[in-house]
């Protein structure tokens, strides 16, 4: 599935588009969404075939734009996405900015906190199939998010989470005795924006 020419599309379409916007916007190299876990939303979208995908934090939309990608190779499946975008002023032009227009037909982009919007929104889907954190990354934010979705999820549905060394909230997910449990520590090797840096993220299935 690493093969597939959809997911060489959706990385030089994304790299086309954050070059694009890297000498207009100096926040690119801080948002966008590495290409390590970009690739594993890809894949984790083409083996587990879901219906309701859930993400918190999309910035430019890169996590965005490979879920949504798959998703169409699925020919099945709806992305619900939870952002508040940055309070500047040409923040609303660039948010999203990497999903293209042909992959947003499966795509309900919701504003504002995790805390306010992901409840009402869980209440309105019977269960969640994936689950993607990458919003803030402070203990409290990610614990509540994992709390609140968890009981969602169906069994053998995944949870990832970016930047999970930042705090134990992710290690403390362990306590709901999750089938698969695992710390991601890697390098990437083509980044879609900026240099190599380490990359760090979880994965957890129900």
């Amino acid at each position: 599935m690493l093969e597939e020419s959809a997911l060489r599309e959706v990385e030089e379409s994304t790299r086309r588009l954050l070059a694009d916007i890297r000498d207009e916007d100096p926040y690119v190299p801080h948002w966008a969404a590495d290409s390590v876990l970009a690739r594993c939303c890809y894949l984790a979208c083409r083996l587990i075939k879901p219906d309701v995908v859930v993400e918190t934090g999309v910035a430019y939309g890169v996590s965005s734009a490979f879920i949504l990608k798959a998703l169409e190779e699925n020919r099945r499946g709806t992305l619900y996405s939870v952002d508040l975008p940055p309070l500047r002023g040409e923040a609303d032009r660039s948010w999203g900015v990497t999903v293209p227009d042909e992959l947003r037909g499966r795509w309900r982009l919701h504003r504002g906190t995790s805390a306010r919007i992901l409840p009402r929104l869980l209440r309105e889907t019977p269960r969640v199939d994936l689950f993607v954190h990458d919003s803030l990354h402070t203990h409290r934010n990610m614990r509540r998010e994992f709390d609140t979705v968890w009981p969602r999820l169906r069994n053998g549905g995944l949870l990832l989470a970016d930047d999970v060394e930042r705090n134990h909230a992710f290690g403390q997910l362990r306590q709901k005795s999750p089938a698969l449990w695992r710390v991601v520590k890697d390098r990437e090797v083509s980044p879609l924006h900026g240099k190599a840096a380490p990359v760090v993220f979880g994965i957890a299935m129900k």
